[in-house]
């Protein structure tokens, strides 16, 4: 198959510079199309429009490259560079925009945890009143600001 050949890179190759190609130039397009659907404000088809030009643009920009490089150059291989390109940017777009649902997805409703009834009231020692200040002969006073409960 005569297709976008490289100086120095054997023809028999072609299929795998294509594919090697159409994925770089895939990559290159992602960025590109994420670019212009900021900048231009774009959804849905024209989107997908604007990335099918910009694939095709990549693409003959790399048969250009290596027109000008003094390989050979087969427009039908330029074609099948700009699809790879088109189906890796958009499918990459894709696999975000799922991700991104799932991830933001609502989580299912808690169910309620039943709360333990508080624990019996604490009984003091015999001769201490609850809520009343220790006698002193229960409270030391030992060097610096410890107190120590005997």
């Amino acid at each position: 198959m005569e297709g976008i050949t490289l100086p120095g890179v054997p023809a028999e190759l072609a299929a795998i510079i294509t594919t090697i190609i159409g994925f770089l130039a895939g990559w290159l397009t992602e960025a590109l199309t994420a670019i212009a659907k900021k900048a231009g404000r774009t959804s849905g088809v024209t989107t997908v429009t604007v990335s099918a030009v910009l694939s095709l643009l990549v693409s003959l920009g790399f048969a250009i490259v290596a027109a000008v490089n003094g390989g050979e150059v087969n427009i039908g291989q330029a074609i099948i560079i700009a699809v790879i390109a088109f189906v890796r940017s958009n499918g990459a777009y894709l696999l975000r925009k799922q991700a991104n649902a799932s991830a933001n997805r609502e989580a299912p409703a808690a169910v309620p945890v039943p709360v333990p009834a508080s624990p019996s009231p604490v009984t003091p020692p015999p001769g201490i009143e609850a809520g009343k200040p220790l006698p002193s002969e229960y409270v030391t006073a030992e060097s610096g600001p410890t107190l120590t409960v005997k």
